[in-house]
């Protein structure tokens, strides 16, 4: 970014500290933050044309939202440090640390559970629209004050994870509209023509995102690169890791990850700072203090999916169910042959079991569940998703099958985190004035979602990916 971006960034969110009375705890809540995002989003292409503010989906994050991807230096940096919360580093500031002033605060809260798809699909059948504001409002002020620091106070916008979050809650009523027969005439009559402070725009002029702000949301999985280059793990042919060390472990400059040579010198070059961190954020071992190496890789050399650079889990097998050796838990083998069990009776005479799948997790046409062939590229000839993240997948196939569910459907699907954190009255007053017939009504809705979303208290995590 230019040099004059963070202090215009620190204006627009001192303007919407300003306005805040307008922006929250009243039904211009939706439309004012969709008239909010185009503005900004149109102050940002004017350093950019093709810039686009992207939204954060953060329910396929709920169970460890800390261990997102979207926390390492590669998108918005991390959570803070020290007693003043700053984030130590994150792409926004580039490499010259006095480049975003005042610095960037964050304080992630483990004391906040944050909804889950379930929770936003419930809001999403709701027809009330105020009921439906009031569950988005809630909802969002949660992962705001789950990620704290500015994002929980007036100057949320300074953080820019704000944004994306905002056009997610943005899509969700988006959603909403189109499934309560386009939502347009369920906006309170006597609030949808009056001036939004301080834009010269009512809720009518927003109140279609495609045709009146040009905006279409799609689905997570859609609307990406369709091939994208496969990173090489193990050795390139130069000799080098990903982490850019040889097979003895020592870099192109002849240092090892401790910073010494083979003569036993220490690293003099200047590329680390005091705390160990290179100017993109990533110590010598490749990974930024979230955890994360340039390839999504969590230090534990594991992706978000539970998968490390081999495509193995932690106990060793396979998204196909083989382990290093080549064979499943039931004697299979990749060769086609069976080791000591016979499970023929599974397949039918063309060789495929009840879910259509043959022997080596392909069905008919040659694709696996995820919908990959074996070179790793789906029916419309793309690789994106290959390596994962899978679970982005998964949540799709899960909204997909929510949309179509009912309130009583839906009963029956148990949480397995914590319940949702209650929003803390003593917040009332900052984002809804502590109107009383709000807050009854606030209650109401926080009491009915633990209700009609269960957690399930006998719930154990697997102790095998294959076996269980």
């Amino acid at each position: 970014m230019e040099t004059g971006c963070p202090s215009r960034w620190f204006d627009i969110a001192r303007m919407y500290a300003d306005h805040k009375p307008q922006a929250v705890g009243n039904n211009a809540f939706l439309p004012w933050h969709r008239y909010f995002l185009r503005y900004v989003e149109r102050e940002l292409q004017k350093f950019d044309c093709d810039l686009t503010i992207p939204y954060y989906d953060w329910t396929i994050d709920a169970g460890l939202p800390e261990k997102s991807i979207i926390w390492s230096n590669k998108y918005f940096g991390g959570n803070g440090e020290g007693v003043t919360g700053c984030v130590p580093s994150h792409p926004f500031k580039g490499h010259d640390p006095s480049h975003w002033l005042p610095c960037l605060r964050r304080q992630f809260s483990k004391d906040i559970n944050l909804p889950d798809a379930v929770n936003l699909q419930l809001a999403l059948n709701d027809p009330s629209y105020k009921n439906f504001r009031l569950r988005m409002e809630i909802a969002s002020q949660l992962f705001q004050s789950w990620v704290g620091g500015h994002m929980a106070s007036d100057l949320s916008p300074f953080d820019p994870v704000f944004l994306s979050h905002i056009a997610f809650i943005d899509k969700i009523w988006d959603t909403w509209q189109k499934k309560h027969n386009n939502g347009l005439l369920l906006y309170p009559d006597v609030d949808r023509y009056v001036p939004m402070s301080p834009f010269h725009a009512t809720p009518d002029d927003v109140m279609e995102s495609e045709s009146q702000m040009c905006v279409k949301y799609i689905p997570l999985t859609e609307g990406l690169l369709c091939n994208v280059r496969i990173p090489i793990f193990g050795y390139n042919h130069n000799g080098y890791d990903r982490h850019g060390y040889d097979r003895e472990g020592y870099d192109k400059d002849g240092y090892d990850v401790k910073g010494y040579d083979k003569s036993g010198q220490f690293d003099n070059r200047g590329i680390y700072n005091t705390e160990g961190y290179d100017r993109f954020g990533y110590n010598r071992h490749g990974f930024d203090r979230s955890g994360f190496d340039r390839f999504g890789f969590y230090i534990d050399m594991y992706n978000l999916d539970g998968f490390d650079a081999t495509g193995s889990d932690k106990w060793g097998f396979d998204r196909y169910g083989f382990d290093s050796n080549g064979v499943t838990p039931f004697g299979f083998n990749k060769n086609g042959t069976w080791i000591y069990n016979d499970y023929t009776n599974i397949f039918d005479s063309y060789g495929y079991n009840r879910y259509g799948f043959n022997r080596f997790g392909f069905d008919r046409e040659g694709f696996d569940i995820f919908g990959f062939n074996s070179k790793g590229f789906d029916f419309k000839g793309c690789n994106n998703y290959y390596l994962g993240p899978m679970y982005v997948i998964i949540k799709r196939w899960a909204e997909i099958e929510l949309e179509k569910a009912n309130n009583l459907t839906i009963r029956v699907i148990v949480r397995i985190c914590p319940a949702v954190s209650t929003y803390p009255s003593w917040r009332y007053t900052t984002n809804w004035l502590y109107r009383s017939e709000q807050v009854l009504l606030i209650e109401k809705l926080q009491e009915e979602q633990l209700r009609k979303h269960q957690v399930d208290p006998n719930y154990m995590p697997r102790i095998s990916s294959v076996t269980d």
